[in-house]
């Protein structure tokens, strides 16, 4: 019970068995035996994100990448916690998904999410640049990207390359 990895492992355990919440308390439980220890602080980010508390994880979030080190998955969290919370600081969200981007070479949630911030912010040309990077080089296989680039592309009056976008969606999904 005093082995903040064993404990780790339970909070891995409990949030890919579906139970956020209670990988949520024995994130707590280690970060408080063991304040500083990073991969409990990652790992309760993702399971408030994972669990709909995007509140929380903005906050932890912003709490961490304010100190030196912080992994770069915490600015792609905090960016996409934002985005769910409805923020407008357009160029906090954009600097936090470059920081994600730079360090995190391929990162598929990265660019899906940068392309949400690009359509919020009116940029469709950049909404659609980004999912054009995501699926194009990226992961051609992410699936969310190609149904995502087709609503888009159908919205800008490309609808022969909407068409093709949702083709792919679809011949993923059925795969």
């Amino acid at each position: 019970p005093d082995s903040e990895f064993l404990l780790l492992g339970l909070g891995l355990a409990q949030l890919f068995g579906d139970d956020p919440q209670r990988a949520v308390a024995t994130c707590r439980k280690i970060l408080t035996m063991q304040p500083e220890f990073g991969p409990a602080r990652l790992l309760l980010v993702v399971a408030f994100y994972m669990n709909g508390e995007h509140e929380n994880c903005a906050k932890e979030t912003a709490a961490a990448i304010a100190r030196p080190g912080a992994p770069p998955y915490l600015y792609y969290l905090h960016a996409a916690s934002l985005l769910k919370l409805g923020s407008k600081d357009h160029a906090a969200l954009l600097r936090d998904l470059e920081t994600a981007n730079r360090a995190i070479p391929g990162c598929s949630f990265c660019y899906f999410t940068l392309s949400k911030v690009h359509q919020e912010m009116g940029d469709e040309a950049a909404a659609i640049a980004d999912l054009e990077t995501l699926v194009g080089r990226v992961d051609p296989e992410f699936s969310q990207g190609w149904y995502r680039l087709a609503s888009l592309y159908q919205h800008a009056g490309k609808e022969e390359d909407g068409a093709r976008a949702l083709a792919k969606f679809r011949a993923i999904r059925s795969a």
